[in-house]
């Protein structure tokens, strides 16, 4: 990544953590993780329209990657691989719903902004 892009992809990675982190502590994990993704889209798209700003899905990566629950994942393995199949299930569980939260809040995000007006030539 380039010096003149990681300042946004910075920005928007507290602004993601920021979010999620007060989402989580006032309405829960799964409400705190979808307000924290709406955000997200809505910001990476917003920022990304200007001319001469990175695009929409470098500004998206990093607070993607912020909202990504791949230590959960391990874990759920981990505990079932080391037979304790209820701990393991529960956290397999907790990785789908916070998986399928984030996706519908990207989208929700997304479709909060509205389309770009593309200029004829």
């Amino acid at each position: 990544m380039s010096w003149r892009v990681a300042g946004w992809v910075t920005g928007l990675v507290y602004l993601t953590l920021g979010v999620q982190a007060a989402g989580t502590a006032l309405f829960g994990e799964v409400a705190g993780t979808f307000v924290a993704a709406m955000a997200l889209a809505v910001a990476a798209d917003l920022l990304a329209r200007p001319a001469g700003r990175p695009p929409r899905l470098v500004l998206f990566l990093g607070g993607f990657f912020t909202l990504t629950v791949g230590s959960l994942g391990l874990r759920a393995l981990t505990s079932l691989a080391g037979g304790h199949v209820l701990h393991g299930f529960h956290d397999l569980m907790d990785l789908v719903t916070i998986v399928t939260t984030i996706a519908v809040g990207l989208l929700a995000g997304a479709a909060l902004v509205p389309a770009r007006e593309e200029k004829e030539f």
